[in-house]
C-alpha cells in the first residue's frame, strides 16, 4: 500500500470522534476504503490532521458557493486545511488563504501526501501545531486553530497567535473574510497552477 507512511508520520488513530455520516459518505468510494483499509479513519497527531471525525462534519457555510454541490469534507488540518470529496477526486480548501484547488489526485493519494516532509512541515505547518501543544495545549476533536488576527489581516502563523474555534464559527467566519473580487477574493487554480 501507498500509504505514504502517514501512520510513521502521525501515528495511530484515535477512533472515539468518528462521524458516521462523513465516514459512510467517504466509503462509498474506492479510495474511501483504500484509506480505511490502508491507516483507517480517526483523529491523528494529537488532532493535527483528521479523517471523518466530527470535526468534517461541520457545514462548508459560505465556502459552499465557490463549490461543486457534491463536495463534503472527508480530512482536515487543525489550521483549516480542508481534504474535499468531490467524485474520488480531492479538492484542497485552505481556510486561511482563501485558496480552492482540485489537485487531480485520488481522495486516498491526496492524504498520504500529508505525511511528506515538505506537506507536512511547509503547507500544513506541523512544527507550529507541535509547539502549540508543546506548551501544554490540546484541541477537541471538533475544533480548529486559528491565529489572530487572521492571516489575512496580518495576523502571523505563530503557537503564541493560535486560539482554537468550534469547526461549524472556523468555517462560518473564515468564509466571510472572502469575495469574488477585490483584495480577499478567493483564488480558484487548476492542478497544474
Amino acid at each position: 500500500m501507498k500509504d505514504g507512511n502517514f501512520r510513521s508520520a502521525f501515528g495511530t488513530p484515535d477512533t472515539r470522534f468518528i462521524s458516521e455520516p462523513v465516514s459512510m459518505k467517504l466509503l462509498e468510494s474506492t479510495p474511501g476504503s483504500a484509506i480505511r483499509d490502508a491507516i483507517g479513519f480517526g483523529t491523528f497527531g494529537n488532532g493535527f490532521i483528521n479523517i471523518a471525525t466530527v470535526r468534517e462534519e461541520a457545514d462548508l457555510a459560505g465556502w459552499r458557493r465557490w463549490l461543486p454541490d457534491t463536495a463534503f469534507i472527508y480530512a482536515s488540518s487543525c489550521f483549516g486545511i480542508l481534504y474535499l470529496a468531490v467524485g474520488e477526486e480531492m479538492w484542497l480548501l485552505n481556510c486561511q488563504t482563501g485558496s480552492i484547488m482540485p489537485t487531480g489526485y485520488p481522495l486516498d493519494e491526496a492524504i498520504y501526501k500529508a505525511a511528506d516532509p515538505t506537506v507536512r512541515i511547509e503547507l500544513l505547518d506541523f512544527t507550529i501545531f507541535q509547539e502549540w501543544v508543546a506548551e501544554g495545549n490540546s484541541l477537541l476533536a471538533d475544533q480548529f486553530l486559528s491565529p489572530s488576527p487572521p492571516l489575512i489581516f496580518g495576523g502571523a502563523m505563530t503557537p503564541q497567535s493560535l486560539k482554537p474555534v468550534l469547526s461549524e464559527e472556523y468555517l462560518r467566519t473564515t468564509a466571510d473574510m472572502f469575495d469574488d473580487t477585490g483584495r480577499n477574493a478567493v483564488s480558484i487554480m487548476g492542478p497544474d497552477d
